[in-house]
């Protein structure tokens, strides 16, 4: 697709692996008040950043209680070819979500082949949510994109979107 392109936040480099996202409390401070304003809303989607914004709105609604007073947590959440937050100040939610995975029922859709977030980096998010709400969708040739689906990935995407109704 042509530009222009936009994101929720510039990564840098932080200490131990983590990174730091400049611009993130804007971006969740964005969030946060058009859900005030249009919201609530029954589940989240997104996509590579996007899902990542999707998980960590998640992750914070439901583990950060000044966060949750503001943002109800949602019923469900789409996530497509996304990672966890590596920002310095979500290291702690995350490990706490990987000790004891969010009861979020979830539908993850990632590709084989995706080189901006290959699987294994999906596959940890997925490590913090409760498995048993986690349906997956792999797609071993799938790239880093919103994907076509064939009937039963289709399928699989109407039982979830059924499961949370």
């Amino acid at each position: 697709f042509p530009p222009p392109y936009f994101e929720w936040w510039n990564a840098r480099e932080g200490a131990g692996g983590t990174a730091i996202y400049d611009h993130l409390e804007a971006s969740l401070a964005k969030v946060e008040r058009h859900i005030a304003e249009h919201g609530p809303y029954d589940g989240y989607l997104g996509f590579s950043q996007g899902g990542c914004v999707a998980h960590t709105l998640s992750l914070l609604s439901m583990r950060d209680p000044s966060f949750a007073s503001r943002v109800p947590a949602p019923r469900f959440a789409i996530l497509l070819s996304c990672r966890l937050s590596r920002h310095t100040e979500h290291s702690e939610l995350v490990a706490g979500a990987a000790a004891a995975p969010l009861p979020l029922p979830s539908l993850v859709l990632y590709g084989g082949k995706d080189t901006d977030v290959p699987p294994a980096m999906t596959r940890e998010l997925m490590a913090t949510l409760d498995p048993a709400g986690v349906r997956e969708i792999y797609l071993p040739l799938g790239g880093h994109r919103v994907p076509n689906l064939g009937e039963e990935e289709v399928a699989v995407l109407r039982r979830f979107l059924k499961s949370v109704q």
